[in-house]
């Protein structure tokens, strides 16, 4: 018994996979993408101004523990 495969579907599902694969790029790289560089530039915007504000109440209430976790003096 003799099988014989044809060339057609193979090469369509080829085709298919090339297809989504590359939609797949696309969208990665035109939605995906810049939603994840968007959220993490807010996100670090965010720990600077937590960060900040916490200094900021450290030196106004004088918590020199707290201040000496930013600040290092060098010495000579």
């Amino acid at each position: 018994m003799k099988i014989k495969i044809s060339v057609i579907p193979i090469a369509v599902v080829f085709i298919t996979s090339m297809f989504a694969l590359l939609l797949f790029i696309i969208v990665h790289n035109t939605v995906t993408k810049p939603l994840i560089i968007d959220n993490a530039k807010r996100f670090y915007q965010h720990i600077l101004t937590e960060q900040r504000n916490l200094l900021l109440s450290a030196i106004q209430h004088q918590d020199w523990a707290l201040i000496r976790n930013w600040v290092t003096i060098e010495s000579e």
